[in-house]
């Protein structure tokens, strides 16, 4: 096999967990925000999904930041008390995930969400799965940034060429194309085909469903 490791972004890569953020986000600001729009929102954290519905409802944004911080903190005070109501893994995720171990893969996730989040949603959806969880925690810069899949690369004790990103949105392209490693995009999260291609993400790194997916992170 050509590759070694591979680091996967959680939401809409992994794990569907769109319906819990959203009753979230409506909870929090009282509104009737559909799933299909919040997936508009979401995949730069949770600060700007919160910015984007504010946005869209043609609300506006606290100009100061104490007082965006305190709505915000209801906003991930809500969802942090049912993270896990609808959320659950896409199809064949499981599957591909005990293939990837049996044959030795070292397997981590860089997430947007914050830290105590990500790891709760893991543990009580993926657990005993991943040596590597990196969520928003201030160790290392969020994405588009190098520094999480580069303490991923040294931990596992491998390169860029050993390394497959995947991701579902555009940051994720951009964290796979910084780091300089193979990155393979799926269209089954939150960004669609064509916006993803809106986006500047060829389809030659696209797949569509999880047979296509451990076919390119088994490919020599």
């Amino acid at each position: 096999m050509k590759y070694k490791a591979v680091l996967f972004d959680l939401d809409g890569t992994l794990l569907d967990t769109i319906s819990d953020i959203n009753a979230a986000l409506n909870k929090t600001l009282n509104s009737s925000i559909s799933d299909t729009q919040c997936k508009k929102f979401v995949g730069r954290g949770l600060r700007n999904a919160l910015k984007d519905a504010l946005v869209f409802l043609n609300r506006p944004v606290p100009a100061e930041e104490a007082e965006f911080e305190k709505l915000y903190s209801v906003f991930e005070a809500n969802y942090a008390s049912s993270p896990v109501v609808y959320t659950k893994p896409y199809e064949g995720i499981v599957e591909i995930l005990s293939v990837l171990k049996d044959k030795g893969f070292k397997m981590g996730v860089f997430s947007a969400k914050e830290q105590p989040l990500a790891d709760y949603v893991i543990s009580r959806c993926l657990p005993d799965v991943f040596s590597f969880v990196v969520g928003m925690h201030g160790k290392y810069a969020g994405k588009p940034s190098v520094e999480a899949p580069s303490a991923f690369m040294s931990l596992c004790g491998c390169g860029v060429s050993d390394l497959v990103y995947v991701g579902d949105g555009e940051t994720d392209w951009k964290t796979g194309c910084n780091t300089g490693c193979k990155t393979v995009m799926v269209t089954w999260g939150f960004r669609s085909a064509e916006q993803l291609s809106s986006s500047g993400v060829p389809s030659s790194v696209m797949v569509s469903d999880s047979k296509e997916l451990l076919s390119e992170l088994l490919s020599d």
